[in-house]
């Protein structure tokens, strides 16, 4: 860590009580260059000044933390892999009376958790057969989580679903398109953020997950703080249950995880 970062990290820990350093060093360095330059100043200094004396830039700087950029099925062969190999696996096991429970980890604006309902109602009408299931999707940015409980999206954020899936799960109003009810009831949205004391979600109300989506999340902090993450999705999952990483978190992960990899997918870990 330069000492720009450092004096940066110094401060926001004895003057906010938030400590930086949890972010991985080379991302916690660009975000910090990133607002300065945004905010014109060259002297680390003058820029804590700022920090100190305007709370709004503050906030700025934290949000600046966490990256919002999602869209609908974006991780397609993590999606099929669920779609053929692990759905069929857990629902053999599951009773009539069980629900298929599934944490969106990051959220961002609900395109997640949404494209998993889609995908679970799709998995339903080609098997002709129903099951219950309950996905929670949290982020740390209540911005986010309005913007995701509302529900709405324009045509461009739509343009990665098919014209079955926009008609089928979307009712168009203007020029913007509005997530169907079906979809919406199955989904729960909620405040959290994942290095808190609080182990999961409220809305989810105990845990015990099927699957964790937990895409481009860990990747953005340093090696202990992954691993204090993993920790507390394991205690969260059920057994023969599954984590869902991004590609660029696969290599790290191999190296740290108890988890067990499944053979047919380069991101998807199973708890036995």
């Amino acid at each position: 860590m330069n000492k720009e970062t450092q004096s940066v990290v110094n401060f926001t820990l004895n003057h906010y009580n938030i400590d930086l350093s949890v972010f991985e060093s080379s991302y916690l360095k660009k975000i910090i260059r990133n607002n300065m330059t945004i905010h014109m100043f060259e002297s680390v200094n003058d820029y804590i000044k700022l920090l100190k004396n305007d709370p709004e830039f503050f906030a700025q700087l934290m949000n600046s933390f966490y990256n919002s950029h999602s869209k609908f099925f974006r991780y397609e062969q993590n999606l099929n892999v669920l779609y053929h190999h692990v759905l069929p696996r857990i629902l053999k096991k599951m009773k009539s009376s069980d629900e298929l429970r599934i944490w969106s980890l990051g959220c961002s604006k609900g395109q997640e958790p949404y494209s998993l309902a889609i995908m679970l109602e799709e998995y339903m009408k080609q098997l002709d057969f129903n099951f219950q299931y309950r996905i929670f999707g949290s982020d740390i940015l209540s911005a986010n989580l309005d913007f995701a409980r509302n529900g709405v999206y324009s045509e461009k954020e739509i343009g990665n679903l098919t014209l079955d899936q926009v008609k089928n799960y979307f009712d168009k109003s203007d020029d913007d398109y509005r997530i169907s009810s079906s979809i919406k009831n199955n989904v729960s949205f909620s405040q959290f953020n994942i290095l808190s004391e609080s182990k999961y979600p409220s809305e989810s109300i105990y845990g015990g997950f099927d699957i964790i989506f937990c895409s481009n999340l860990l990747i953005y902090y340093n090696k202990d703080i992954q691993n204090d993450i993993i920790e507390k999705l394991q205690d969260l999952m059920k057994s023969s249950s599954y984590l869902v990483t991004s590609y660029s978190e696969r290599e790290s992960l191999n190296q740290s995880l108890e988890l067990k990899n499944v053979k047919f997918s380069s991101s998807v870990f199973i708890k036995e």
